[in-house]
């Protein structure tokens, strides 16, 4: 069953939230109550948490911050069950465009998106800078937005 997000959900939110590799920590109980359960879907069999999708609408498009599903609950639906119940969601208040971002080596996530539909737009690189180098970085803008290889 697919459903909103609780304050109950902590624990299996916060289990599957390491499985994204982040190397920060994993947000608290008290930033999942006051931010993240109100923009996030649970997948729930037999009242444990096999996955979530956490979104939210920014102008006119919908946004995939995460979706992770439990090891034990992968290829059996999990996945494009939380996709669809934010689409639908998505689409109840108008948006119809979806942004989302997946790590290059992330081929199941690929593969379920581009069952849904989707289709790669952009590939990119992400880099990860430490706030105390921040203030290291250049700051002319042709300089910063320069993509590697040009």
């Amino acid at each position: 069953m697919i459903r909103g997000a609780t304050a109950a959900d902590y624990d299996g939110f916060a289990k599957l939230f390491r499985e994204l590799g982040y190397p920060g920590p994993t947000p608290s109980p008290h930033r999942w109550t006051t931010d993240l359960v109100r923009s996030t879907l649970v997948a729930d069999r037999g009242g444990a948490v096999a996955g979530y999708i956490d979104f939210y609408a920014l102008s006119e498009a919908g946004h995939v911050r995460n979706l992770v599903v439990a090891r034990e609950a992968r290829n059996t639906g999990v996945g494009a069950d939380l996709m669809r119940a934010a689409a639908d969601q998505l689409r109840a208040h108008g948006i119809r465009e979806w942004h989302l971002n997946v790590k290059r080596d992330n081929m199941p996530a690929v593969h379920l998106y581009e069952k849904l539909g989707m289709q790669i737009e952009h590939r990119s690189t992400v880099f990860r800078v430490p706030w105390t180098l921040a203030g290291t970085l250049p700051c002319d803008p042709a300089v910063a937005s320069r993509s590697a290889g040009r």
